[in-house]
């Protein structure tokens, strides 16, 4: 699908044009802003989208993507969510997935309950 659109740069980088790469006639976009296939990003007007802020959705489950696309915010509290579900995820640190799972899954600790 991204191969699709035409993603020029608007506004010096900070959104990406999201008409089909057939249809738009711009010579200024003929330098490409970065984006990651796949991830979501939050609209704006009239063909374009943020470029500043995406969502990866492999970190959620399809039931709520499908939750996320079915949503109407304003700008503001796209931004906030997307930075909310991405710092969650920030945290989570793959290192530590064999001390967890060990702890999880080894023999429970004593401990003294009041």
């Amino acid at each position: 699908m991204y191969d699709q659109l035409c993603l020029g740069a608007v506004n010096g980088g900070v959104k990406v044009c999201t008409l089909g790469g057939d249809v738009c006639s711009f010579a200024t976009h003929s330098k490409k802003a970065e984006v990651h296939q796949g991830h979501l990003y939050i609209a704006g007007s009239h063909n374009n989208a943020y470029t500043q802020h995406s969502l990866d959705p492999s970190n959620l489950m399809d039931t709520q993507v499908k939750a996320l696309l079915l949503k109407q915010h304003m700008v503001e509290e796209w931004v906030q969510l997307f930075h909310a579900v991405n710092d969650a995820f920030s945290e989570v640190n793959p290192d530590s997935f064999p001390t967890l799972n060990e702890r999880a899954m080894g023999e429970p600790q004593p401990a003294i309950t009041p």
